[in-house]
């Protein structure tokens, strides 16, 4: 089993394959009270975990399935989750909806076959307590302050353990492909706020849920800046295409947000209209394109 300690009484449980879906690592927190931040490491880690500590506090980041697929490994545990994403996390009906699935009758189709392994499965654990920012989950000589972080979701949170300087950053990655908000219910701007917001947190160790540990305040602080500027990146390149009149559809497939479509395709092709989209009606509202009566864009000159 892939377990790091990070600082203190922290472990990151990474997975064979830390950047494939639906697969993400895990925080365990060995002290007083044990927890574990988000479900996402491969079954046989966290049964091992189960079956040598006693996890009383079981902690969603967010509802996104790589992120609580194990949840139902802990049915003695206390869930607790974002109050923003904790009924996606209860309902399968919620989870097509602020996914965007649920207006997708192909996609609800492909979903409907992973439904039993990631949601009839777990419905013996359901979210039991919400928490907001700032919530601190006092664990014994460890004390985890929740960071709300949206765009990514609306809940979306991070962990910061001050005593170690030690940020769990959960989905803001800060991989190379970057920031990912390809859910109706994700927000760009949003997402800027709280790569901002954790930045300022100055933490001294990172780890997420696709990468790290990274260690060292300049390094931490260059990882954020680049991982910050793919999105405008991506926005440079829209406005690039948009010399000439385009309609949003003209970008599919062009390599601005997913350099090619993995698989299925028409399911990153749906994350990738919806990021798109989002792209686009920022860029409007900054007024450095214009949607034309066609259902075209434009840069303005």
């Amino acid at each position: 089993m892939g377990k790091l300690n990070v600082a203190g009484n922290l472990y990151l449980i990474t997975t064979d394959d830390k950047k494939s879906f639906p697969y993400s690592n895990s925080l365990f927190v060995d002290d007083g009270d044990k927890a574990l931040v988000d479900t996402g490491a491969q079954s046989a880690q966290l049964k091992k975990i189960a079956s040598e500590s006693n996890i009383g506090f079981l902690i969603n980041s967010h509802y996104h399935i790589d992120h609580v697929r194990g949840n139902w490994i802990f049915p003695n545990a206390t869930l607790w989750a974002p109050t923003q994403d904790a009924l996606a996390i209860n309902s399968y009906d919620k989870f097509l909806e602020m996914t965007g699935f649920k207006s997708n009758p192909e996609l609800t189709k492909y979903f409907e076959k992973m439904k039993a392994d990631f949601f009839d499965k777990r419905q013996n654990v359901k979210v039991k307590y919400r928490f907001r920012d700032d919530h601190e989950f006092d664990l014994g000589d460890t004390t985890l302050r929740v960071v709300h972080a949206p765009g990514h979701t609306p809940g979306h949170s991070c962990f910061f353990e001050s005593k170690n300087k030690f940020l769990f950053s959960t989905d803001v990655d800060l991989t190379s492909f970057g920031p990912w908000y390809g859910n109706v219910a994700s927000e760009i701007d949003d997402f800027i706020d709280s790569i901002e917001r954790l930045q300022r947190l100055k933490p001294r160790i990172v780890a997420s849920g696709h990468s790290g540990p990274f260690e060292g305040r300049d390094k931490i602080d260059l990882l954020f800046e680049k991982y910050i500027d793919i999105i405008y990146q991506r926005e440079e390149k829209i406005l690039a295409w948009l010399r000439t009149e385009k309609t949003l559809e003209d970008l599919l497939g062009k390599g601005i947000v997913y350099r090619k479509l993995g698989q299925p395709v028409n399911v990153f092709r749906f994350f990738e209209h919806i990021m798109l989209e989002k792209h686009l009606r920022r860029l409007v509202e900054l007024g450095d394109i214009e949607q034309l009566d066609n259902k075209k864009y434009k840069a303005v000159p």
